[in-house]
């Protein structure tokens, strides 16, 4: 497991909500209320379909993986194959769609929403250095998923690894997501 997830108490790991600090900062509506806005189709409801997007994927990829490794009793030590190269190929498609979504909120929505909000500051402070926890796990991904391209087997021991960062990314993806939508998704209401 990477260093970046191997920290037992960063923040956004031992994170079960938004800091008192920023959710007295945000704006309305509240989430159980999004649906029913004016504005909320269009992107609003685009950031919290990918959102989903972005979790179940990840999911599905712990399901392969799961599925894998169940498949290891009784068998060698190393694993191969085509479900092995299509947990590959899953991987690298989660790698790209979070790093474009990503790269969309560094440079173009935070630093815009700064500017448009600047009582919102520590709240994008906060998502920003998510981005920088987030970043190298991400990365790491794409590392498994080019030794799994390899064309080699690989050994269990390895693929528990895997289990293991997606265990913990899973969880702390999902805290980013939410923290992230209760932040930016009334700001996207607000808009005309």
């Amino acid at each position: 497991m990477s260093d970046a997830l191997a920290i037992e108490n960063f923040e956004l790991k031992g994170r079960s909500s938004l800091p008192q600090s920023i959710s007295l900062e945000l704006l309305g509506p509240t989430r159980q209320e999004w649906q029913d806005h004016v504005n909320y189709a269009g992107m609003a409801q685009v950031f919290v379909e990918f959102h989903l997007m972005l979790n179940g994927s990840l999911t599905a990829i712990k399901q392969k993986l799961e599925l894998i490794l169940d498949g290891a009793s009784g068998q060698n030590n190393n694993a191969s194959g085509p479900a092995l190269a299509d947990l590959a190929t899953d991987i690298r498609s989660f790698y790209v769609a979070i790093h474009r979504h990503h790269e969309v909120e560094d440079h173009i929505y935070f630093p815009q929403f700064k500017r448009l909000f600047p009582q919102l500051l520590s709240g994008f402070t906060l998502l920003d250095k998510d981005h920088l926890i987030l970043t190298p796990a991400i990365e790491e991904l794409l590392w498994y998923s080019r030794s799994m391209s390899a064309g080699e087997g690989l050994a269990y021991s390895f693929l528990g690894l895997l289990y293991d960062h997606i265990s913990v990314m899973r969880k702390i993806l999902a805290r980013h997501l939410i923290d992230e939508e209760e932040i930016i998704i009334p700001l996207f209401l607000s808009s005309k």
